[in-house]
């Protein structure tokens, strides 16, 4: 159920903002024990914020994974990148880094957020560049 609301909220972010989505999901695992609302509202500030960096036209990996007893979500974008500043000060509060975004409503609180609420799970949200894309790269990690 999860899941799948995940992805409804991907596609319709994706169709609005005119961005392709791919999909991916690989796992095992039957349970997860998470605040449900908390977590779908972090995914969906990742994406979000992937989406603002992504140009109309372009494509949002999403994947799913479970490794090490850990469950993965992997954000990639085909934008610019994170750059220096973002990469160190992405997820403080306020932080915005604005000479790759799209739009000017940025408020610099949703990959904060999204940290806070992995956190709360015991986990680790990890920002970086995708040598896949080009552009930013965001991997969740949540203890299973």
């Amino acid at each position: 159920m999860l899941f799948k609301e995940i992805e409804q909220q991907i596609q319709g972010l994706c169709a609005v903002n005119h961005v392709y989505q791919l999909w991916e999901c690989h796992y095992e695992l039957k349970q997860l024990f998470i605040d449900h609302d908390l977590f779908i509202r972090a995914i969906v500030n990742v994406v979000s914020n992937a989406i603002e960096h992504t140009l109309s036209g372009g494509t949002i990996h999403f994947s799913v994974y479970e490794e090490s007893s850990s469950l993965f979500f992997v954000i990639e974008d085909t934008g610019k990148g994170f750059s220096k500043e973002a990469l160190k000060h992405g997820t403080e509060q306020f932080f915005m880094d604005d000479t790759s975004r799209n739009s000017k409503s940025h408020l610099g609180i949703g990959l904060f957020v999204a940290n806070s609420v992995v956190q709360e799970h015991g986990g680790q949200l990890t920002l970086e560049n995708s040598v896949k894309t080009g552009g930013g790269k965001v991997t969740i990690q949540i203890p299973c």
